[in-house]
């Protein structure tokens, strides 16, 4: 069975599975919180930081959008890789000016 919307398009051989289990955790948070806490297991997951999971899954959602997007074609071109990029960098300019970003993370 797979659960949530990252299961719905294949990643391609170069993205992380481990990143792939980080987001999907992310994801599907509440549903992990009530399985534990309906067995009784939730001293499991109490030092899972949700805000420190929310912040990577922000970093790490668009990045793995980029790789869908560029493993689509055989041999990307400048043409398909730049508007990439750019779109990244002015994402994690924009967070990086975000006063606090850095504390937020840790």
């Amino acid at each position: 069975e797979t659960f949530g919307s990252l299961e719905e398009t294949s990643p391609p051989p170069c993205w992380n599975s481990v990143t792939d289990s980080l987001l999907l955790v992310h994801e599907r948070y509440e549903q992990i919180c009530e399985f534990y806490s309906r067995a009784k297991k939730m001293n499991l997951i109490q030092s899972l930081n949700k805000h420190l999971l929310s912040n990577l899954a922000a970093i790490l959602t668009p990045v793995k959008q980029a790789v869908i997007e560029l493993s689509n074609e055989s041999q990307p071109t400048l043409q398909l890789v730049l508007p990439t990029y750019v779109r990244l960098e002015k994402l994690f300019t924009a967070k990086a000016n975000d006063a606090g970003t850095v504390s937020k993370l840790c």
